[in-house]
């Protein structure tokens, strides 16, 4: 990858770290994964973000969310503090769930979103299932949640701006970029980049706006170095391309 983009990348994160507005306490994270529904620690983290940023809506939207129930992201929300949201998923439906089956592309994202009536601002956004970058890009020109929660690829490393082509198929399931490369992309869109779970999964985003109101700081907040836990892999990136690029070049 092109060593400007590297050292871009993380001018862009340091230059646009929010207002903290006196609060001193930093807050870690990783003392609260706790995993009591979801497939990784996700339950625990969140449970902890909306404590600190608040809720108004107590609305999510899940993609790829499974059948509903089995390691779902926002059942532990629903279940324990009566939230409401919409799921979709490529092979399950249930309408008693609003469960529905979709295919979710970046062309599409915002026409389904609009198609079962949600709130242009809400509070969690799911994204995984492959195309992560693609479809979070797309779906900001209408839609503005509080929190994302977005998977990542761990076999890149914390200083490479990596984003894998566009699958048109949209068959290609696998983690899309890098750590840098959402987190760049998270800046552009005013998110900052507040942890990465230990698993090396997921990335979660808050809205500067939601941290600047409540201030709150996360630690290490934006600093992929200090929050990527993955292991980096060597894998060819010729025909990958970067975040800044297609920024730069929609």
């Amino acid at each position: 990858m092109n060593k400007q983009y590297i050292i871009i990348g993380c001018l862009v994160l340091a230059i646009y770290a929010p207002t903290t507005l006196g609060q001193k306490t930093e807050i870690d994270l990783r003392l609260y994964e706790k995993r009591l529904i979801s497939r990784h620690g996700q339950d625990g983290i969140l449970q902890k973000i909306f404590d600190l940023i608040e809720a108004p809506s107590r609305y999510y939207v899940e993609l790829e969310a499974g059948n509903g129930h089995y390691q779902s992201t926002t059942k532990y929300l629903k279940k324990k503090y009566g939230w409401k949201g919409l799921l979709l998923d490529r092979v399950h439906d249930n309408p008693a769930l609003n469960l529905h089956k979709e295919s979710v592309t970046p062309e599409n994202v915002c026409m389904i979103l609009k198609k079962y009536n949600v709130p242009h601002e809400f509070d969690l956004m799911i994204i995984n299932g492959g195309m992560e970058f693609y479809i979070w890009k797309a779906l900001s020109a209408s839609y503005k949640p509080r929190v994302v929660v977005i998977t990542f690829n761990q076999d890149f490393n914390y200083d490479e701006d990596v984003v894998k082509p566009y699958d048109s198929s949209h068959d290609d399931q696998s983690a899309s970029a890098s750590i840098l490369a959402l987190a760049i992309l998270g800046r552009y869109l005013e998110y900052s980049l507040v942890y990465q779970e230990s698993t090396a999964h997921n990335l979660f985003f808050i809205h500067d706006d939601a941290l600047i109101e409540n201030r709150v700081i996360f630690k290490h907040t934006n600093d992929a170095s200090k929050l990527y836990t993955g292991t980096p892999k060597a894998i060819k990136t010729a025909n990958f391309t970067s975040s800044l690029a297609l920024l730069h070049h929609p």
